[in-house]
């Protein structure tokens, strides 16, 4: 993950679990999960803006043309119209593991078209701000993986796969190598005291051991995917490990890092606005799609609760043609008609 992320490529869920006995509550799980990715980065990109604060660093350092913004938005546009689609075959066939899988590839395309609308929306403003030493918004979405790769461990699936493992370990791996970087840039800060240095690299150090612990925990679950002892061995060393990467982020939270107030004209904040709110509406609209998703779940003869499945994914459909509209209207290429594709099953 490069930056704070920018993935413009889109992905298929993998099937190679239809065989394992997933049970409802997984989906459930995984449409939680899904939901808190969602809402936590429209908090920290869209909706702190509010604050007269900036919570985004990496995003200037990637896609810094408004061209290649676009272009991210309408790619991973489609590639959710394919996942919504998705999202209802493997409903229709009790899929549970795909849908599992679904739906975090749909808060993954989520949150990749809210850091490309934010960052268009803040693109004319780059020169005012000034970074924070650290990256709080980097380092919230590494703890949002984290999370949810400890939070696969949690249900009795009968057998986990060493592809699955691997994805899990891996995961994890790449996310606590990411707060460390990041860390060890916030370091060399000038603004920082020795005293803040040494506190965030005692941080580091605790978080390099947890994850030690767990990544042994992860190779013995490996070796032994049935033994209910080593799944209950990882999931107690993961919790060290949350708890330390929530710590780091509390500690970031401080005055020490915060950033510096916006000083936003009104010719500036109103485009601005107006892409925001309309990355606001395709984000909230999933998050209803997703709940409606696990209601269907949960009722799956209840006709009323498949109609209001189809109205949401109406709903998201309508959030993305907003969302492209406000892009033809605020973007310095509205002579390009790239019509989204419509999302409703």
């Amino acid at each position: 993950m490069a930056s704070a992320g920018f993935s413009s490529s889109t992905t298929t869920p993998s099937t190679s679990l239809d065989h394992l006995n997933i049970p409802v509550t997984a989906v459930t799980c995984a449409s939680t999960s899904a939901m808190n990715k969602m809402q936590t980065i429209a908090d920290l990109l869209l909706l702190r803006s509010d604050e007269g604060t900036f919570t985004i660093q990496p995003l200037f350092s990637t896609a810094t043309d408004c061209e290649k913004c676009k272009d991210i938005v309408i790619k991973n546009s489609k590639g959710l119209a394919a996942t919504v689609r998705q999202i209802g075959h493997h409903l229709r066939h009790k899929q549970h593991a795909s849908l599992c899988r679904s739906l975090e590839v749909l808060s993954d395309q989520i949150v990749t078209i809210t850091e490309a609308s934010a960052h268009m929306a803040y693109a004319n403003i780059i020169d005012p701000i000034m970074h924070s030493p650290i990256d709080r918004y980097l380092l919230t979405k590494c703890d949002l993986d984290i999370m949810a790769a400890c939070e696969r461990l949690q249900f009795e699936y009968g057998s986990i796969t060493n592809e699955e493992m691997l994805k899990i370990s891996s995961g994890v791996s790449e996310n606590v190598a990411l707060i460390k970087r990041t860390c060890l840039e916030t370091k060399e800060s000038k603004g920082l005291t020795p005293e803040d240095k040494t506190q965030i690299s005692l941080m580091v150090d605790t978080i390099s051991a947890a994850f030690v612990s767990f990544a042994n925990c992860l190779k013995d679950f490996t070796l032994t995917p049935h033994s209910s002892e080593c799944r209950r061995k990882c999931l107690i060393v993961s919790k060290p490990l949350l708890s330390s990467v929530s710590a780091l982020i509390q500690l970031t939270d401080s005055t020490t890092y915060s950033n510096m107030p916006l000083q936003i004209t009104k010719k500036l904040s109103e485009p601005m606005t107006a892409l925001l709110g309309s990355a606001m509406a395709i984000v909230s609209s999933s998050v209803r799609y997703v709940e409606c998703v696990q209601s269907v779940t949960e009722n799956m003869n209840d006709s009323n609760t498949w109609k209001s499945l189809v109205n949401c994914s109406k709903s998201v459909a309508e959030s993305a043609n907003l969302l492209a509209a406000t892009w033809k209207d605020t973007t310095p290429f509205a002579s390009k008609r790239n019509s989204f594709i419509s999302l409703a099953v």
